[in-house]
């Protein structure tokens, strides 16, 4: 049935999403209340990420949130920088011009088209049917 599959996806993204966010309240959980020797090693590999990643950002930074803004400004800041520098000046760049089909002119030409006296034959077989058929088997070895 079509949507199966993709109700199916959808179902066990919103389960997995639901069980990261327990997994992080469980986290929080440990170490608002000391329990840190109690972490597995998965939990500990979270905790580490977290504190590479408080560590990584600059402390005038209050929040992820702001970090990431804050990069992705400077990102496109120099993407911008990089087209106008190395990207064609506008006066050498190609314009389209309208053609009005009043213009258009066809030439008197005669055209010649190769094998043009045969296109409307038709050919006909020497042999028919029968005889092909009974060539078919002998080929096959099927009578």
């Amino acid at each position: 049935m079509p949507g199966v599959a993709d109700a199916e996806r959808r179902t066990r993204l919103t389960q997995d999403q639901q069980q990261r966010k327990q997994d992080v309240q469980e986290l929080f959980r440990m170490v608002q209340e000391g329990r840190l020797h109690e972490a597995d090693e998965r939990q500990m590999e979270m905790l580490n990420l977290a504190l590479q990643l408080k560590s990584t950002f600059d402390p005038t930074t209050p929040n992820f949130i702001d970090a990431v803004k804050q990069a992705i400004q400077e990102s496109l800041g120099q993407v911008g920088k990089n087209i106008v520098s190395e990207g064609t000046p506008v006066g050498e760049r190609p314009t389209m011009k309208h053609t009005s089909l009043t213009d258009l002119s066809q030439t008197t030409d005669s055209l010649e088209v190769s094998h043009g006296d045969e296109l409307g034959e038709t050919k006909e077989s020497e042999e028919d049917a029968a005889d092909k058929l009974e060539k078919l088997r002998k080929i096959k070895g099927t009578k």
